[in-house]
C-alpha cells in the first residue's frame, strides 16, 4: 500500500508529516530523553515508534548515537528511513529498524522510549507486565524506560479539542477527537483528524483503541517488573545551562511524600521514567 500525499502550502506530505508537525517536537524529545539518562547515552531505542521521529532526532543530536526503531508496521518504517535519506543520509547505517512486535526484540540499549501513549497500547496488566519485563531485559546498565501518559477533568470524557499549528508549509488544523471513554475500566477510543490550508480535511488520519493507565499504575508495575526506582516529570526541561544542555527536575520520585501543590494543566501529560 502506497502513502497517501497531501498539500501542504508547495510541499507533499503524508499523515505521519502531519503527525510530526502538530503533535511532536522530535529535536526536543531527543534532549530531553538524553537529559533524563544523565549518562552520556549512546544508543535509543524507541519502541512502538510509528515513523521514529525520536530516532531520527537522536541521531541529529550527536555523531556517536545509534538508533533502533521496533514497530510491526512496515509502512511508517519505510517513512523512517525515507526521511533519514532526505535529511541525514551519512546515518542511515546508525540506523535499525526492527519489523516486529516489541516482545521480541533483544537489542541492548541506554534508553528505551515508548511515547505518544504507546503504553495505552496494552490493554491489560498482564500486557503492560510483560512488556516492562521485556524492556529491562534490553537496558544496559544506567538503563532507562520512558513512557508517558495524559490525564485531566475531561479525560474520561467523549468530546473534541482544535489547535491550529504554524508549520514550514503553512498553518495546519489538528483535532483530536475522544469518540468514547468507560470510567469503570479506563478503555478509550481517540481518532485524530487534520485541516489543510485549503480547507480539505482528512478524517480519521490515526485511530486508537487505549487503556488509559494512571501515572500510579504505570509506577506500580514498573516495580513488579524489577525496576529499582520511577520518577515522573511534567516538562521536557526546567533550564539550558551555558553548555547548553538541558536539565530536568522530576515532580515525583520514590520515596518523596506526595506533592499536593503540584500545579498541572487541566489536560496534561506526564513522563514516567523508570530505572535499572
Amino acid at each position: 500500500m502506497i502513502e497517501p500525499t497531501y498539500e501542504l502550502g508547495r510541499t507533499r506530505v503524508n499523515r505521519y508529516d502531519l503527525y510530526e508537525f502538530a503533535v511532536q517536537d522530535p529535536p526536543l524529545e531527543a534532549r530531553f530523553l538524553a537529559a533524563l539518562h544523565g549518562n552520556n547515552p549512546r544508543i535509543l531505542t524507541e519502541d512502538f515508534s510509528g515513523p521514529a521521529s525520536i530516532a531520527r532526532a537522536w541521531l541529529a543530536l550527536s555523531h556517536t548515537h545509534k538508533a533502533i526503531a521496533v514497530d510491526r508496521d512496515d509502512e511508517p518504517l519505510h517513512h523512517a528511513v525515507d526521511r533519514l535519506n532526505d535529511a541525514l543520509p551519512v546515518r542511515l547505517p546508525d540506523f535499525t529498524i526492527r519489523q516486529r512486535d516489541v516482545l521480541e526484540v533483544k537489542d541492548q540499549t541506554d534508553i528505551i522510549a515508548a511515547l505518544n501513549f504507546a503504553a495505552c497500547e496494552l490493554l491489560t496488566r498482564q500486557h503492560l507486565l510483560t512488556y516492562l519485563r521485556s524492556a529491562l531485559y534490553r537496558l544496559q546498565p544506567n538503563g532507562i524506560l520512558v513512557l508517558d501518559t495524559y490525564g485531566g477533568s475531561d479525560a474520561l470524557i467523549p468530546g473534541e479539542s482544535e489547535q491550529t499549528i504554524q508549520t514550514p508549509h503553512g498553518k495546519l488544523t489538528y483535532i483530536w477527537e475522544q469518540r468514547a471513554a468507560c470510567p469503570a475500566t479506563s478503555r478509550v477510543v481517540n481518532a485524530i483528524h487534520f485541516v489543510l490550508p485549503g480547507g480539505s480535511r482528512i478524517d480519521n488520519a490515526f485511530t486508537y483503541d487505549w487503556r488509559l493507565w494512571s501515572p500510579s499504575e504505570l509506577r506500580d508495575a514498573m516495580h513488579d517488573a524489577g525496576f529499582r526506582t520511577t520518577e515522573v516529570y511534567a516538562t521536557y526541561g526546567d533550564a539550558i545551562d551555558d553548555a547548553d544542555q538541558l536539565h530536568v527536575t522530576p515532580i515525583s520520585r520514590d520515596g518523596n511524600a506526595p506533592n499536593f501543590e503540584t500545579d498541572l494543566d487541566d489536560h496534561w501529560v506526564l513522563y514516567i521514567v523508570a530505572r535499572i
